[in-house]
């Protein structure tokens, strides 16, 4: 929320607006107690006032905090409470407080809820809520403070119907992700949105919104609220009601002839002549006929994103070229405009790594929008020529309107970005998809039915969601990914049309997926599977049958693979185009039997997909890096390890750079694949030197490869490197409560430092939460292998050979159940290890 953005800010008291002390002005202190008697109202204002006062009389002031929060001024008044902004000082940003009134417990329960209420959204077009304040002052919702303008003032300096109706859409966007997580609004109107300075709308002033199935007394603005709401009523329905009529009221006489009938069904007396949902709604206001494609007389998909705006019929233009030429201007208001800002950003970010990485991300960027603005070109000139089909034409603006978007959502999330979520957008660019696979016909032609002629447009909007939404994933936004996607299941399932809905739950699955979230995305890709059979997509059902399957054994279920025998021919029917699809099927099942330690199958599995990745040079190179990982572990043949280890590397390295963490973690993992001591230390020294130097905030990749590093230190009796690691281990690992992980770190400082009994003292607690866990998994057998040779160490150390012999046998038991889930390199390196440690 920002100043002039959302209420009109009271007249300040004087002491406010000035730095003047007390002996520059008597009557000042009387003037400033004066206004504390008419903020009387409101606590805050109040305590503002006091202090104010303080500082005339005595010459300082003390600071008010809500919180950690530190308040500044008076911005305005909602409808339940008073608007302020103030200092964060733990993050260094400016925020907005909203104080509900405390008069009464309802209301301080009421505040609560919509806290509660406002924390459950995360959406581009809604002020997100970062924290709820509990003070005697009352409860505070500490918001983001945006500057700009409400839609209401937006709409009267605005001379473009268009723009305003834009405006509205986003805001229809914002309502339908908050009807998504069962909210309703109940009191949108032109005030309660807000346009910031980046063009972005966000609704905001949730104070009166509900759950969905709450039918409380009515509230809202008369002349915005629908006929149920008066009643008490509060569905979905009534936001509806209050953003088209909002609409309405902002357009007046302006109000294109196209919209009228969007309005009227919008403002509909009873609810069930509404649209459907709000997403419906949405994907109605950006039907605008100027700005959508006419080609064969219907509505074409790619007028959203601009790609067909100046690629309009032959008899419009007579030259084709300059027809043609818009392109470098579509691109710029994706990429372009920002290109500055985004550079600035950049240049003021912290750390080593921010500086290395930024000049060629932002070269891979500006050969994207390069190579865009050419495909668009020659697209436009070749069916201009009438070399290119109109099917064909449509298929390729599809495809430049994904990759369009797709770098619009790296931009934002670019010119926002903070150091330690870099990594995460840098894999983000390295997977946004090519503009070369927009110019393959064979690759883009699809036996899928194109969607009807009044489902264009509504299904070019789903895309559109989703292609954002993956970049975002891929950047780690999770939160607002989630969000984009529930809105994609929405509207695609308004469409009716069956890939679209296949395409959307495939993308919200892969988003839980991503995010570790309960069912990593089960039930959405099997709904994606059905959807994707019913229309033929063979394609997208292998694809989502290989996640789904994936993450239904991540519980060892042995119905992963049930439909296999289906499946499996699908994808080799599929032809050499999906290379990345069998890829990624074959690479699955070679993981399930990973974690199953049914390494022979895992072996065949990974063989089979290995031709299949080699044939893949697009961005799903990355994400199938864990396919020609899992070929090494499942190999026995050293030399195959060594040699496919140091060509995975180089990929990485080439795709995402050396410092990338992905690249620096895979390199860790290849390490602990070798034969030797010697080449361990070799591979994972500098890997885990450059993550704790250049990422220093990725504590748990850091605590596993300075515990590795550590140990095998002492191992081969170099304490000076032991110690190091060791003391970088313990700071990665400060804080844990695993008993595994206090008593591996303590043992490892103990013996690096010589000390023997608190080594043997460190190892008990770890030593009794195994024996206490019955059935050791494989992953924990690897622990419990580490702790036993710790005790090994121990025992050296303190000259014990029955000790020593006896945790050797410990650990020699270990090794051999691991037999069935390692390779034979790490097996017959640290078989060496315990025969150099026999006394």
């Amino acid at each position: 929320m920002g100043r002039d953005a959302r209420y009109p800010p009271p007249a300040p008291p004087r002491a406010l607006m000035t730095d003047r002390r007390a002996d520059d002005d008597a009557p000042l202190a009387s003037e400033v107690l004066a206004a504390a008697a008419v903020e009387a109202v409101d606590p805050l204002a109040r305590e503002v006032a006091r202090a104010t006062a303080a500082a005339a009389l005595f010459g300082r002031a003390p600071a008010v905090r809500v919180g950690r929060y530190q308040v500044r001024e008076r911005i305005g008044a909602g409808g339940m409470g008073a608007v302020w902004t103030a200092d964060d000082d733990e993050l260094g940003r400016t925020v907005a407080l909203k104080l509900a009134t405390t008069a009464s417990d309802a209301t301080r329960a009421r505040a609560l809820r919509e806290g509660r209420a406002l924390a459950a959204l995360s959406h581009p077009n809604v002020v997100p809520i970062y924290d709820v304040v509990d003070s005697p002052l009352g409860v505070f919702l500490v918001m983001e403070w945006v500057r700009g303008e409400t839609l209401r003032a937006f709409a009267a300096r605005t001379a473009d119907p268009r723009a305003i109706v834009r405006a509205y859409r986003q805001a229809a966007d914002g309502l339908a992700a908050a009807h998504a997580a069962g909210l309703v609004h109940r009191d949108f109107k032109p005030d309660n949105a807000v346009v910031g300075g980046d063009g972005r709308v966000r609704v905001l002033d949730f104070g009166l919104a509900v759950a969905g199935d709450d039918d409380r007394t009515a509230a809202g603005t008369p002349r915005y609220m629908a006929p149920e709401q008066r009643t008490g009523q509060a569905t979905p329905a009534v936001d509806q009601y209050a953003l088209c009529a909002s609409l309405r009221e902002a357009l007046g006489r302006r109000a294109p002839r196209w919209l009228a009938p969007i309005l009227e069904r919008g403002t509909a007396d009873e609810p069930a002549a509404r649209y459907p949902s709000m997403a419906a709604l949405a994907a109605a206001l950006g039907r605008d006929p100027r700005s959508i494609w006419r080609r064969r007389g219907v509505v074409a998909a790619l007028a959203a994103t601009g790609v067909a705006g100046v690629l309009i019929g032959r008899d419009q233009v007579a030259d084709p070229a300059a027809r043609c030429d818009g392109g470098a201007a579509l691109v710029a208001t994706a990429w372009t405009e920002r290109r500055a800002e985004i550079l600035a950003r950049l240049g003021g970010l912290a750390g080593d790594y921010p500086a290395q990485v930024a000049p060629r991300l932002v070269a891979r960027l500006d050969e994207l929008a390069t190579a865009w603005t050419v495909a668009h070109r020659d697209a436009c000139r070749a069916h201009a020529r009438g070399e290119l089909a109109a099917a064909a034409f449509d298929r390729r603006g599809a495809c430049l309107s994904e990759v369009r978007t797709s770098l619009a959502t790296t931009a934002r999330l670019l010119a926002a970005v903070e150091a330690p979520g870099l990594p995460d957008l840098v894999t983000a660019v390295a997977a946004l998809p090519t503009v070369a696979r927009c110019g393959d016909d064979a690759a883009l032609a699809s036996p899928v039915a194109p969607p009807a002629l009044t489902q264009r447009a509504a299904v070019a909007a789903v895309d559109a969601l989703l292609a954002e939404a993956a970049v975002l994933r891929d950047a780690a936004v999770i939160d607002g990914a989630r969000a984009l996607a529930d809105q994609a299941v929405t509207a695609a399932a308004a469409t009716g049309y069956p890939p679209a809905i296949a395409r959307a739950h495939l993308g919200r699955g892969r988003i839980d997926l991503a995010a570790l979230a309960d069912a990593r995305g089960a039930p959405d890709f099997a709904i994606a599977i059905a959807q994707a059979l019913t229309a033929g997509d063979d394609r997208l059902a292998v694809e989502a049958f290989a996640r789904h399957a994936f993450a239904i054994a991540t519980g060892r279920d042995p119905a992963a693979v049930d439909g296999l025998s289906l499946i499996e021919p699908l994808a080799a029917r599929l032809g050499p185009t999906a290379a990345a699809t069998r890829a990624l099927l074959y690479g699955n099942l070679g993981a399930i039997a990973l974690a199953r330690d049914d390494r022979p199958a895992a072996r065949a599995r990974f063989a089979q997909a290995a031709p299949e990745v080699d044939r893949v040079t697009g961005p799903e190179a990355v994400e199938l890096a864990f396919v020609r990982y899992g070929a090494l572990v499942s190999s026995d043949d050293a030399a195959a390890i060594a040699d496919g280890g140091a060509a995975l590397i180089a990929e990485l390295t080439q795709r995402l750079g050396a410092e990338h963490p992905e690249t620096l973690r895979y390199q860790t993992y290849v390490a602990t694949l070798a034969a030797t001591d010697d080449e361990l230390r070799r591979l994972l020294e500098p890997a885990c030197r450059a993550l704790a130097t250049l990422h220093p905030q990725l504590t748990g990749l850091i605590a596993e490869c300075s515990a590795e590093a550590a140990l095998v230190a002492l191992i081969v009796g170099d304490r000076a490197a032991a110690g190091t690691w060791a003391g970088l281990h313990a700071r990665a690992t400060a804080g844990t409560k695993r008993k595994l992980s206090t008593s591996r770190a303590a043992a490892l400082a103990a013996l690096a430092r010589g000390d023997a009994a608190a080594a043997r003292a460190a190892l008990e607690p770890g030593d009794a939460w195994l024996r206490q866990q019955g059935e050791v998994s494989s992953w924990l057998r690897i622990y419990a292998y580490e702790l036993a040779l710790l005790r090994a160490l121990a025992a050296r150390a303190s000259d014990d050979p029955v000790a020593l012999v006896r945790a050797l046998a410990v650990a020699g038991g270990h090794l051999s159940q691991l037999a069935n889930s390692d390779p034979a390199t790490i097996l017959a390196r640290r078989r060496a290890n315990l025969a150099a440690l026999a006394p």
